[in-house]
């Protein structure tokens, strides 16, 4: 007869296996029963028969490293008792067990909810959940580096990092931070009293400095005794972290110079009344709580970039006046992967901003060269990347402190970002023999030789030879045909061959900026006339699944892994589709989207369609009827 007691054993011989018990203080196994008081409180009316009393799962899993983080485990000695359809049965079936008690946990934790069943360790199934943190729903554990459901234990370090790259907690977790964001933002206007350009730079100074270990656990002794200035040991520690990240001294007296204001500035020294501590230290206090540990679990996001465009969102800020417009992390890594980067690339951006683009790059090389498979070949290959594949060029002061310490903060940085007009260093970038570059350059620049058209040409002009490029940019720089345009677009094609222009969403901005734009792919050092047959592709790309709500552009039923898909497989097979994509033979004269060539896709065409466009005419008419008229409506 099958004996639940034998699968019990099976699964502590797994956990025997995967190190649970190596580290007993640090590591919690506990078996129907917890000495963790707010376990045991959550769980006082989780029977599983639907009473109100007390519920315990099998095993209950704590872990000190990661306090957040729980695994519950339900066991059932017959595999046809291991998961029911609906998933309700909570006394009969494993999973539907751990489940259950996954529901009242996730009050307080992330929970990693598994079910097991069998006999032997050949027949043993195992099946994982997970439930986060305040979510009402729960969905199964999927490790989306392989894009497949777990079903098997892994050590807890592994399943925490899998935790993290679920899009839901991800999500979750991103809105916190930019939550707190806007809280700072605030706190900053009513209390510090801070110009807009000087917040981002004092969250990049707080991030470079919480670096420095010593200045990380000496905050506060340095905020309580009347020897010390927070002010000034937040600026040593900058510079002890940009010297110790390799940094030239050149860079590090500009860089201290962008960051002084912090150490003369009044208002951030006043108390604030509900800690009686300065401002300063209340500021630090609560990035080293918030974003801190956002940074460490999602290196991906370009932060300071968000915090910036959280900044400016208030005011305009100078985002407009400078022509900065923040590329939406989605779109840099689709850029990214239209490119075809991989952990051999040396990768260029000319309009470095905040660094987003060389970190979405630096996050795909990593995951190429993790598939290597000898460990030290892998470790030195992820060091080779750090060092030299990733080339940045930032000519704004700012701007440059703040990729600095999101490049930093990753591990990265040194001496391969410039703070240069990239006009004035294209020998010194061609000497890294870049293969790669994204970029979104300044948008409606009033010189004549510093438009889109120019920092696209110069771009290319420093890659090697058939290396790939990206850009977004207006839609305008895609139409534009006149005379001026045309000529720099005939020199552009005289040296570089256009392989693609995607329309993009028209809100793909927002709610940092309303600027409809495109995405253009080249290869460089290809004439574009070198093969008479040669035809660029065009894609109808409007829809990328993001809603826009009080959040910002939210991708609310995660729509865009597959949408990206769809749209790659478009451009690397130059599917024809109506409505969708077309491919053409363009000149400089001619019209650079898909708009122009594209068939109308009318079996998709319904009547609310021409109620929702003649609505939108009329109000627009309206709104502009007093530019039209002279007078109001």
């Amino acid at each position: 007869m099958a004996n639940e007691r034998i699968t019990e054993q099976l699964f502590r011989d797994l956990l025997t296996e995967k190190g649970y018990f190596l580290d007993k203080d640090k590591c919690i196994v506990e078996e129907q029963s917890s000495k963790n008081p707010k376990i045991n409180n959550l769980l006082k009316n989780a029977s599983k028969r639907g009473g109100t009393g007390q519920g315990y799962p099998e095993v209950i899993i704590q872990h000190k490293d990661f306090p957040d983080t729980l695994i519950v485990v339900e066991a059932k000695a017959e595999t046809k008792h291991h998961e029911s359809k609906e998933l309700n049965r909570y006394a009969d079936y494993a999973v539907d067990g751990a489940l259950l008690y996954g529901s009242y946990l996730s009050k307080e934790y992330d929970v990693i909810c598994i079910g097991v069943s069998g006999q032997t360790k050949e027949e043993l199934k195992l099946s994982t959940y997970f439930y986060p943190k305040t979510s009402p729903t729960f969905s199964p554990l999927i490790n989306h580096s392989t894009k497949v459901a777990v079903k098997e234990l892994l050590p807890f370090e592994e399943f925490d990092h899998i935790l993290h790259r679920n899009p839901e907690k991800e999500q979750m977790e991103y809105e916190k931070v930019m939550k707190f964001a806007a809280d700072l933002h605030n706190y900053m206007r009513d209390h510090a009293q801070l110009q807009e350009k000087e917040k981002p730079i004092l969250v990049s100074a707080i991030m470079l400095a919480l670096q420095d270990k010593v200045f990380q656990m000496s905050v506060e002794s340095y905020e309580s005794s009347p020897g010390y200035d927070l002010g000034e040991k937040l600026i040593e520690a900058v510079v002890n972290t940009l010297v110790q990240n390799g940094i030239p001294r050149s860079k590090v007296s500009n860089l201290e110079t962008t960051f002084g204001f912090i150490k003369s500035h009044g208002a951030l020294k006043k108390l604030n009344p509900e800690n009686d501590k300065s401002h300063l230290f209340s500021i630090i206090e609560q990035a080293d709580k918030y974003v801190s540990p956002f940074m460490e679990k999602y290196q991906d996001h370009d932060i300071i970039g968000k915090f910036y465009g959280e900044f400016i969102s208030y005011t305009g800020g100078d985002g407009k006046g400078l022509g900065i417009v923040l590329t939406p992390k989605h779109m840099t890594e689709f850029m990214v992967e239209v490119v075809g980067i991989d952990k051999n690339s040396v990768v260029l951006d000319t309009c470095t901003g905040t660094g987003a683009f060389l970190i979405a790059a630096m996050w795909r090389m990593f995951e190429d060269a993790n598939l290597i498979h000898d460990t030290a070949e892998r470790e030195a290959k992820i060091e080779e990347i750090k060092q030299n594949q990733l080339i940045g060029v930032e000519m704004q002061q700012n701007m440059y402190a703040m990729a600095c310490a999101n490049m930093i903060f990753r591990g990265d940085g040194k001496s391969n970002l410039y703070n240069k007009d990239m006009f004035e260093v294209a020998e010194t970038v061609k000497a890294h023999k870049p293969t790669h570059a994204v970029i979104n350059p300044p948008y409606s620049q009033k010189a004549a030789n510093r438009q889109e058209l120019d920092f696209i040409k110069q771009t290319l002009d420093c890659l090697q030879p058939e290396g790939k490029f990206a850009c977004i940019v207006p839609i305008s720089v895609a139409i534009d045909t006149k005379k001026a345009k045309v000529a720099k677009r005939e020199a552009l094609l005289d040296n570089h061959r256009l392989d693609a222009v995607f329309t993009m969403p028209g809100d793909v901005f927002e709610p940092y900026a309303s600027t409809h734009t495109c995405i253009m792919v080249f290869t460089a050092h290809v004439s574009h006339y070198a093969s008479q047959r040669h035809k660029t592709f065009f894609g109808y790309f409007k829809d990328d699944g993001f809603e826009l709500t009080k959040k910002g552009r939210v991708d609310l039923d995660n729509k865009w892994p597959t949408i990206k898909e769809a749209w790659l497989d478009a451009f690397e097979n130059k599917e024809i589709k109506a409505g969708f994509s077309v491919t053409a033979q363009v000149g400089p004269e001619d019209e650079w989207c898909a708009e122009a060539y594209m068939e109308t896709d009318y079996s998709n065409l319904i009547e609310a369609n021409f109620v929702k466009a003649l609505r939108n005419y009329a109000g627009f008419k309206v709104l502009n009827f007093e530019n039209e008229f002279g007078e109001a409506a």
